[in-house]
């Protein structure tokens, strides 16, 4: 299992970097020129019934693809906040997101496992099908509950 998930994990981090440091013209400095930005971009109108609606969300969510926990260091990266990990760097990313952020952290938890248990689920199922499926639920699941906490929450809180 480790070898193979390693190799997954590992292509996909490959993958991953060069979708946030290519673009159109070729290398970037910027991650808002990249093809994660035009990505996100493109995502942002199905993110933003659920609060979700910026493309640096769409990224970080995409990312957290080669594991969940790399959502938040995204997060870090995104909006340059330099240390996430500290009291100062939490508050900070929390005030840009207010209510969104716990419809976010609903989504983070049910939508699609890391690229390595998908791989699995692929090797133990046996079918595209029944693998793609399964990501495709878990993205409606995690969108619909998202939804729902968001537009339930600003409608009680503001």
């Amino acid at each position: 299992y480790l070898s193979k998930a390693g190799t997954t994990i590992f292509i996909a981090s490959i993958v991953l970097w060069f979708v946030l440091n290519l673009g159109p013209s070729g290398f970037v400095s910027d991650v808002s020129d990249s093809f994660a930005a035009i990505i996100g971009h493109i995502l942002v109108p199905v993110l933003r019934p659920a609060g979700l609606g910026i493309w640096q969300v769409a990224v970080a969510l995409i990312s957290g693809l080669s594991a969940k926990e790399v959502v938040v260091s995204s997060f870090s990266v995104l909006y340059g906040i330099s240390n996430i990990n500290s009291g100062a760097g939490m508050a900070e990313l929390s005030s840009s997101m207010s209510m969104a952020g716990f419809a976010l952290m609903i989504f983070c938890l049910l939508y699609s496992p890391c690229i390595a248990a998908v791989a699995t689920i692929k090797k133990e199922t046996g079918s595209w099908r029944w693998t793609i499926g399964m990501v495709v639920f878990q993205l409606a699941v995690a969108w619909l509950a998202a939804v729902v906490v968001f537009q339930i929450g600003s409608l009680l809180f503001g």
